[in-house]
């Protein structure tokens, strides 16, 4: 049986083009967010100090293998990095990307291999995937 360890560290940098958002208070019910002769309706939103963001993102996993079996775990995000545009610590929002777990495994199953050779299927878990937890079978040949 062997075993696997890595790290995973890296930069993410979004940016904001604040003159592409819409905003309730630019929207008029009868021409939408333009006057009637097409110009946009100016916001009264105050746009953030800074539009772009610089944030440190760490990630780890371990693999245990053998000769048939294999399995292991990732954890991305691990320092939940903060990609927010607007510093408000009372808002009560949480901030940073959510902690990502994924469990995977599987196994080689020979085969008659004159026909079929090998089979290597295998799992992998997601949590949390778009809010719920996502599981996806997979079939190596």
């Amino acid at each position: 049986m062997y075993a696997r360890l890595g790290v995973e560290v890296g930069f993410i940098s979004p940016t904001l083009d604040w003159s592409k958002l819409i905003f309730l208070d630019q929207i008029d019910p009868e021409f939408g967010y333009t006057t009637p002769g097409g110009v946009p309706i100016p916001s009264n939103e105050i746009e953030p100090d800074q539009l772009t963001t610089l944030a440190l993102d760490i990630g780890t996993g371990l693999l245990v293998y053998s000769k048939q079996f294999y399995g292991g775990v990732s954890l991305k995000h691990i320092n939940g990095p903060d990609l927010g545009f607007i510093d408000n610590p009372s808002s009560g929002i949480e901030r940073g990307l959510p902690l990502r777990i994924t469990v995977h495994g599987g196994a080689e199953i020979p085969l008659d291999r004159q026909f079929y050779g090998k089979r290597i299927p295998g799992l992998i878990c997601h949590q949390p995937f778009f809010l719920s937890n996502k599981v996806l079978l997979h079939n190596l040949i």
